[in-house]
């Protein structure tokens, strides 16, 4: 069988999380084709959130100390994130991660939602599986649902927050928005232009033959963006401390903008910037992933 086989098996036998904490062969495939550790502690399956079922894994070391939240960004999925399980796994550090709704395995129009509220809605639904408090580390637009997360809530569920190359505004956002105009009254979507968003060639290489990435870009998941930007500037500040990190050769998010719409909302924000750095913190070169993953490990446990 081929990995896009595996997958499709996966996604038919929608088996639930609560319930499995075996590996069958498709499993067994997906964690090899996106090299996630198979040494740990697993389980995954499906939760139902909002009419919607979404991939969650768990990987746990021998003598776990903490627990960590990762949330990927737009277009990714869960096995984007495997270098980073790693290294934390060897720190001992338990793993949860979930495919947001229309992405990796997880149900949902492919790229899409209907508002970035729902984000925040299923994050909370998986805080209720994890149960005790957990750390958080979200990238891109899983950033954008931990913000609005916290400006709509409380936020007492998850303890420390770091948000790398957080989604406010993507950048070249006005032309983004005259395209737009022009095109989506004859078109409901555009192709995908992959982007050279990291300095990794082979991480760039994988991407493009990757099964799961979405291969056309709907304008409703833009117009979903633009509501939450609304949102976003008129929810209250929020006193919580958060970190963010944020690569300096970004060209997928506004960054300049980011930064400060970001400290408007959270005063209290801790700002890293990192030179040479695109928008894939997590896939970066060696070099520039190896600093952000000790920044990551340090804000979350040593500040």
């Amino acid at each position: 069988m081929s990995i896009i086989e595996h997958l499709e098996t996966i996604q038919t036998n929608k088996h639930r999380y609560i319930d499995f904490g075996q590996k069958y062969e498709a499993i067994e495939e997906y964690l090899s084709y996106y090299n996630l550790p198979k040494e740990f502690d697993y389980q995954s399956g499906y939760i139902t959130s909002e009419h919607e079922h979404l991939y969650l894994q768990r990987f746990t070391p021998q003598f776990s100390k903490y627990k960590v939240l990762l949330m990927h960004g737009y277009l990714d999925h869960s096995g984007c994130l495997n270098k980073l399980i790693k290294f934390l796994l060897v720190q001992n550090i338990e793993i949860y991660t979930y495919d947001i709704v229309g992405h990796g395995l997880s149900t949902g129009e492919k790229a899409d939602v209907k508002s970035f509220q729902l984000y925040s809605k299923h994050m909370m639904d998986v805080l209720d599986i994890i149960g005790d408090k957990v750390n958080v580390v979200a990238h891109s637009t899983g950033g954008a649902a931990v913000m609005n997360f916290i400006l709509t809530n409380k936020g007492n569920e998850v303890e420390k927050v770091v948000l790398l190359a957080p989604l406010v505004r993507s950048a070249n956002w006005l032309p983004t928005l005259i395209g737009k105009g022009l095109i989506s009254p004859y078109f409901s979507k555009v192709n995908r232009t992959f982007q050279r968003n990291s300095s990794d060639e082979v991480f760039l290489k994988f991407v493009k033959e990757d099964p799961l990435q979405a291969r056309a870009l709907p304008f409703s998941w833009v117009n979903s963006l633009q509501s939450w930007q609304k949102n976003f500037e008129s929810y209250s500040p929020n006193n919580r401390e958060i970190t963010v990190i944020q690569g300096l050769e970004d060209r997928t998010v506004d960054h300049y903008y980011n930064v400060k719409a970001i400290q408007s909302k959270f005063p209290k924000s801790k700002i890293i910037l990192i030179e040479n750095a695109r928008h894939q913190l997590l896939n970066e070169q060696f070099v520039i992933r190896q600093m952000v993953f000790k920044h990551i490990l340090d804000e979350l446990y040593t500040s």
